[in-house]
């Protein structure tokens, strides 16, 4: 029984990821913030099973958990990946914009 509701999160978790990188409108939209509300609560319940059946659930789950609850940290490693050696100082003054 318990296996079974860990392997139906794991079906879940997984739908829930594959719409958040396919599915533009999807990503923060009200069906999409219902669904991580409602995976973070049943992770919650059953986090101690987890531990014992599949710890990349938690793993995968606790990923997208940190993108949704700071988004702000997708945005500074996208910075810091476009541009490595500003360590997101940026001088508007001194840009080219043209």
């Amino acid at each position: 029984m318990d296996k079974e509701r860990v392997q139906k999160l794991a079906e879940r978790l997984k739908i829930y990821e594959e719409k958040l990188e396919d599915d533009i409108d999807y990503e923060m939209s009200e069906e999409m913030q219902e669904e991580y509300f409602l995976l973070k609560e049943e992770f919650h319940e059953l986090d101690s099973l987890m531990m014992n059946y599949d710890k990349s659930l938690k793993l995968t789950f606790n990923r997208l958990s940190e993108e949704y609850e700071n988004p702000d940290s997708i945005k500074d490693s996208t910075l810091d990946m476009m541009f490595p050696e500003s360590n997101r100082e940026f001088d508007l003054d001194d840009m080219d914009f043209d």
